[in-house]
């Protein structure tokens, strides 16, 4: 975990004992006292990285020895993700409009993806090691998300189909590779109560299998999703409250949506209750969804 100033530390969550911790390195070149602003730990679970508030980008290992480390120079780093094949390290900074890879755990630039949208969240295809998804908010606020594919450095755009919903979270079902992505209803002017959350479920860039929240008003806002071990459950972190999809869509079977919600008033005690279940509500929604698809060489 990141805590105040520069540190980042390692907990057992099990016995709830600090471990170790380390520095950033932009301690270490500049005496600056950044913050860390996001991390991401390695499959293999022996190496981790971490992004600071002053663009530095720091690879450990599970000991917090640092393994490389990379100056960005374009502002605090708003998230980094490891591929799945542990080759390489994708990064965004706050409000850009370029997705920077560099190899892993080395940090040596590979390569950029640069776009007219505004980055707000990425995340790797589970087992499809070079492809990933790009959530963003282009120039006419419209959610947009974007499948790169790093051999052919191919891009696929995809436009959702609602004015002033932004793209908040996104996140790849390890077992069925389908994408589910957080959208909110940006916009101010529309009356009260207005529909805010809506969940999407892709089976690619351009093909919505299932969904919940369209038209239902006075939904929380979804910052942070994270998927059970299995595969089985989705976990959605709110400001005070938490939610739970399960029961995932397979391969053999029809999607079933169920969610539940329990109020929380502390976020630790939302981490601990994760595995925990009360009730269960079924939910369907049959209303359509446009979403307009263009592809791109870069």
């Amino acid at each position: 975990m990141r805590t105040h100033y520069k540190s980042v530390e390692i907990h057992d969550s099990t016995t709830n004992r600090w471990l170790r911790s380390s520095c950033c390195r932009c301690r270490l070149l500049v005496n600056s006292y950044c913050s860390i602003t996001t991390l991401d730990w390695s499959p293999t679970g022996n190496s981790f990285v971490t992004g600071c508030s002053m663009g530095m980008v720091t690879s450990f290992t599970r000991c917090t020895r640092i393994i490389s480390w990379k100056e960005m120079m374009c502002g605090p780093v708003l998230i980094v993700k490891v591929s799945p094949d542990a080759r390489y390290v994708v990064l965004a900074t706050l409000n850009a409009d370029t997705v920077y890879v560099l190899s892993w755990p080395s940090l040596e630039m590979i390569t950029n993806v640069a776009s007219d949208w505004t980055i707000t969240t990425l995340a790797w295809h589970p087992w499809r090691s070079a492809l990933l998804g790009i959530g963003a908010i282009n120039s006419d606020l419209k959610a947009t998300i974007a499948m790169w594919d790093a051999p052919s450095e191919k891009v696929c755009e995809a436009n959702i189909g609602h004015d002033q919903y932004s793209l908040d979270a996104m996140l790849f079902s390890d077992r069925t590779g389908e994408l589910v992505i957080s959208l909110w209803n940006s916009d101010t002017s529309s009356r009260q109560p207005k529909p805010c959350s809506h969940l999407l479920v892709l089976g690619d860039a351009h093909t919505v299998v299932d969904h919940w929240g369209e038209g239902t008003s006075g939904l929380d806002r979804i910052r942070t999703m994270i998927f059970s071990p299995d595969g089985t459950k989705l976990e959605q972190c709110k400001l005070l409250q938490r939610q739970r999809l399960t029961e995932s869509r397979s391969h053999t079977q029809k999607q079933r949506i169920i969610l539940y919600t329990e109020i929380r008033a502390n976020v630790i005690a939302f981490v601990r209750a994760l595995s925990s279940a009360h009730d269960t509500i079924r939910i369907k929604s049959n209303n359509p969804i446009r979403i307009s698809v263009r592809l791109r060489m870069t």
